[in-house]
């Protein structure tokens, strides 16, 4: 039994088998009464549709739960389908769902992020004084040729911008960056180059190479092979990590003699029938 309230966090993708989990860990009867899921969805204004739409019957086939339609806003409509079928699932194995509270600012940015979050059509096209080109600078968009000119063109909207409002410093601005693997080797050289006597410090973090703790890394790997047989080189994974060794009272030597012998036992040959 695990006492308290179970939270889940970071899982970007549900599957049929990670929510029937969820939902024997957090049935009456499971080693959890309480479970909470923090799942982020932006098109709140949504909600409504996507879950009365699941609760009609069991979540099927995705080419049958086509949830484009569930939405006025183009942009979710092109991006938020995951996080739909996802929202489905939940709502479909859930007995509440918690809405968090979302602030935005009076900017273009900010008029854009509501009307995602309102399921709303986008604001942009009301008028000339609220488009992109003649908005606030809460938004801009800067044509570029190749990798290296769109660092260089990002370094000097970022000088622009600290120039703008002394109070900013290299540490209140995230760049998030779609394809580190190409632009990561860029950033750093001409982000820092010296222009001037302006150089901006720039750390670059790479979200698939940071560690997990043991227990989020378990996790993990629990709910990549849930739903299926394992073969032995997937039970010897996940005995790999030490929170499951220990749930199970095994040490690592344990493990590697268990693992040994069980090798030995499936190679064995078969005895000749008399």
């Amino acid at each position: 039994m695990i006492p308290g309230r179970l939270s889940v966090f970071g899982l970007e993708l549900f599957s049929h088998a990670k929510v029937d989990l969820l939902r024997q860990l957090g049935a009456a009867d499971g080693p959890t009464g309480d479970i909470a899921v923090y799942a982020v969805f932006p098109a709140v204004g949504a909600l409504d549709v996507i879950t009365t739409r699941s609760r009609r019957g069991p979540f099927g086939l995705r080419k049958d739960n086509d949830y484009t339609d569930a939405f006025r806003n183009v942009l979710s409509r092109s991006w938020a389908v995951p996080g739909a079928e996802a929202m489905a699932l939940l709502a479909g194995a859930g007995s509440e769902l918690v809405v968090a509270e979302t602030a935005t600012n009076p900017s273009l940015l900010g008029d854009l992020q509501t009307a995602i979050v309102d399921d709303r059509p986008l604001p942009i096209t009301s008028g000339v004084d609220r488009s992109v080109a003649g908005g606030d600078g809460s938004i801009q968009v800067h044509l570029c040729h190749g990798p290296t000119r769109q660092v260089e063109v990002l370094r000097d909207a970022v000088l622009h911008l600290m120039a703008a409002d002394p109070s900013l410093t290299p540490r209140d601005i995230l760049v998030i960056c779609p394809n580190l693997e190409r632009f990561g080797p860029l950033l750093e050289p001409l982000i820092s180059l010296d222009l001037n006597g302006q150089a901006l410090a720039v750390t670059v973090l790479d979200p698939a190479g940071s560690s997990h703790t043991p227990i989020a890394a378990a996790l993990t790997a629990l709910l990549e092979v849930i739903g299926g047989r394992l073969t032995r080189s997937e039970v010897a994974g996940l005995l790999a990590h030490e929170p499951i060794r220990s749930r199970f009272g095994l040490t690592e030597d344990e493990v590697r003699a268990w693992l040994t012998a069980l090798g030995k036992v499936v190679q064995a040959p078969r005895r000749p029938l008399d």
